[in-house]
Parts: structure tokens; C-alpha cells; sequence
């Protein structure tokens, strides 16, 4: 992930640059006209991002139990939720595979995309830190702090 979409806007506190590219995707879907196709596909799609999102949680917790967290929830509620989000997009995917099938295949799209950003990033010396420190500029953005005691 580039670095500017984990950055805050300094005087508002909120993440501009993660805000504007998720309206700039959004309005990607204007054109679409077949509206319950664009629900399907993107509420699968975004149950399974969902999942694997709560899934860091308890991987999190069995790998590095000594970190600082600032909300502790009960591991069996992660679990529980991420039951849920598996049983939502594989019920979805059976009932009809053609309308789901993309939504999901988008979301494991991100995974080469994810290796060849990370690979450009630490093996080549190129733009991307100029792009990020001029759209910081820009923006007013910055990395947030760490609480103290983490």
C-alpha cells in the first residue's frame, strides 16, 4: 500500500488521501446501469475484504501477544465474525457464481498487485518517495504517532 493513503490530514485529523481515492474508485461505478449486478458483485467483494481484514485480529494476537493494543476484544468474537463473513461469501458464490465470481476475483487481483508495488518500493530507487513527500505537500498530510506506550 503507498504510504500517502495511511497518512491524516494534519488540522481536520482524517485521512484525506484514503478518502479522495475511494471517491475517485466510487465514482467508477457511476457508469454501471444494472444496479443489483454492481450490489452483488461489490457487497461479496467487500464481505470477503472484510473478513480478511478481522482475520489479522486473532493472527495478530496468537503471533505477537506482547503488543500494545488499544481495543481488546474477546478472540472468539473475531473468530465468530470471520465464521460469518466465510459462510456470507461462499453461500454467495454457490448461489451465483457469474455475479460474485468477479467482485472476488478483484480482491485477489490485489494480491499481485500487492507483490510487484512491494517489490518496485524496496528494490527500486525511483519517483515514489518524491510522489509521496510533493502529495504530502499537497495534501498537508502526515504519518500518524504511535501512543506512547506502544
Amino acid at each position: 500500500m503507498p504510504k500517502i493513503l495511511s497518512m491524516i490530514q494534519v488540522s481536520r485529523m482524517t485521512p484525506t488521501p484514503a478518502v479522495i481515492v475511494l471517491a475517485l474508485l466510487s465514482i467508477c461505478y457511476l457508469p454501471v446501469t444494472n444496479i443489483d449486478l454492481l450490489i452483488i458483485t461489490i457487497g461479496s467483494a467487500t464481505w470477503l475484504s472484510i473478513g480478511l481484514a478481522v482475520f489479522c485480529i486473532p493472527y495478530l494476537r496468537l503471533t505477537q501477544p506482547n503488543k500494545y493494543r488499544f481495543n481488546c476484544l474477546a478472540i472468539i468474537c473475531s473468530i465468530i465474525f470471520i465464521l460469518a463473513t466465510l459462510i456470507l461469501t461462499v453461500l454467495a458464490l454457490i448461489a451465483n457464481p457469474w455475479q460474485t465470481g468477479p467482485g472476488l476475483i478483484i480482491i485477489l487481483n490485489g494480491v499481485p498487485a500487492y507483490g510487484i508495488l512491494y517489490w518496485i518500493n524496496t528494490k527500486c530507487d525511483c519517483a515514489i518517495p518524491k510522489i509521496t513527500k510533493f502529495l504530502q505537500k499537497i495534501l498537508v498530510v502526515v504519518t500518524p504517532t504511535q501512543p506512547e506506550n506502544a
